[in-house]
């Protein structure tokens, strides 16, 4: 009991140390014997005075010698006990009382302790290992199994031998003829007379009696709740089923309007589709009456336009016609003027600049008017063409001056750049030579 109390009372202390063992040394071992490595650290640290060292060694003699040497090894190691053992203890008790009470004892102790676990280990080594037993081999045996006796044969009974029957010829075949049917005798009934006395026994008496005291006693409770203000269930019961029969009706009404409203509902579903099909067929045959008359108004114009495509066409044979005739006429009349000095009066006089052609025709100085956006004239295009002609080739010869003004700028950057580089290998050359 002691030894417990002391376990309780300094148990933080012991689980430092044997958590510590478990996780740098003791991997291998079960957590089972963490008790005895508990009891073992207490005995260690503050009963190895009063029980001695002798009676220490029994103890630890008694417990696994290999489980033993580790923990002690681990336990009374100086530099455990110097550093984290000492740290750690020092957190719960004062660092004095630690070291003048636990720490310096065990360090008194440990020369002897390690003498203890070298003898113990040695013990373990020195003990000779039981010899491995062969194990026995099973050796089969035969079943001592009695052999069964012969069985003998029976044998088989004779058949006696009958003599055949020979068939008489002169018995004559009987016919056999079916079963009577045998009449009855007729029963008489006797209607039973009510009027007879019936004997009972005790117990259907009591029976009866039971019956009609269970009778009585509850048209005497009846009675009594009528007379207390009670009304008759036979009323209830009345109500009950006419508010029953009502409620079926209030359910078959029902039941017959969600019947008529969905038919009411199917009847709309079909005349909403039939007119949905017929706004269809409307909308399709105004489509079909719109097509017809825009293909009948582009059949119109077209025939218009090759109607008037026909008329340009007489009209520009006819102003070629007339070209021809005021041609071969201005001819005549150049040849009849020939080298006059009123020449150039004649020709100023019918519209002709000087120096040019002859004059431009009627069709090329007319619009064509049909109605597209920037409609213009022959004369018109071919003059807009020669400005544009004119704009770009402004446009490309002021490119090629901007880029050899370019070039030549890049050029005379790197002449100065040059120069700059020259003047710099100058001075560092003479530099150099100074």
């Amino acid at each position: 009991m002691e030894i417990l109390s002391g376990c309780l009372e300094y148990r933080k202390l012991l689980t430092i140390v044997v958590d510590a063992f478990y996780v740098r040394e003791g991997r291998l071992c079960l957590r089972a014997d963490y008790s005895l490595f508990e009891v073992i650290c207490y005995l260690a640290t503050f009963q190895l005075e009063e029980l001695g060292f002798q009676l220490f060694c029994d103890v630890l003699r008694s417990q696994p010698v290999h489980k033993v040497c580790k923990f002690l090894g681990f336990l009374f190691n100086p530099l455990n006990l110097s550093s984290w053992i000492k740290d750690e203890w020092s957190l719960v008790y004062e660092t004095s009382h630690v070291k003048e009470n636990w720490i310096d004892p065990l360090m008194r102790w440990q020369p002897e302790v390690q003498e203890l676990i070298d003898q113990l280990q040695g013990e373990l080594t020195s003990q000779p290992s039981p010899p491995k037993s062969k194990a026995k081999v099973t050796e089969p045996k035969e079943f001592s199994l009695t052999t069964p006796r012969p069985r003998a044969i029976p044998v088989p009974e004779l058949v006696p031998k009958v003599a055949k029957t020979r068939p008489d010829s002169k018995k004559k075949p009987r016919l056999r003829l079916p079963p009577r049917i045998l009449k009855s005798q007729k029963l008489t009934f006797y209607t039973p007379n009510d009027n007879a006395p019936v004997k009972l026994n005790t117990a259907a008496i009591l029976r009866e009696g039971a019956l009609y005291q269970r009778q009585v006693e509850k048209e005497l409770q009846r009675v009594d709740r009528l007379v207390d203000g009670a009304g008759d269930f036979s009323e209830f019961l009345e109500w009950q089923r006419r508010m029953q029969a009502k409620d079926r009706e209030e359910q078959l009404a029902a039941g017959e309007v969600r019947r008529l409203r969905g038919k009411l509902s199917h009847e709309e579903a079909a005349l909403a589709r039939q007119q949905v099909a017929q706004e269809k067929r409307r909308t399709a045959e105004l489509k079909k009456e719109e097509t017809a008359e825009l293909m009948q108004r582009c059949a119109e114009r077209r025939l218009q336009e090759e109607k008037s495509m026909k008329e340009l066409v007489e009209q520009v044979i006819e102003t070629q016609k007339n070209v021809k005739v005021a041609q071969t006429e201005l001819r005549k009349s150049r040849r009849r003027i020939g080298g006059k000095p009123g020449a150039r009066a004649s020709r100023e006089g019918l519209g002709l600049a000087p120096g040019l052609g002859p004059p431009p025709t009627p069709v090329l100085l007319q619009i064509p008017g049909h109605g597209l956006e920037g409609e213009m004239s022959v004369v018109e295009l071919r003059e807009r063409l020669a400005l544009l002609k004119e704009t770009r080739r402004r446009q490309e010869e002021e490119r090629r001056d901007q880029i050899i003004q370019g070039q030549r700028a890049k050029s005379r950057e790197l002449r100065d750049t040059l120069e700059r580089v020259a003047l710099c290998r100058a001075a560092m050359g003479r530099s150099a030579a100074l």
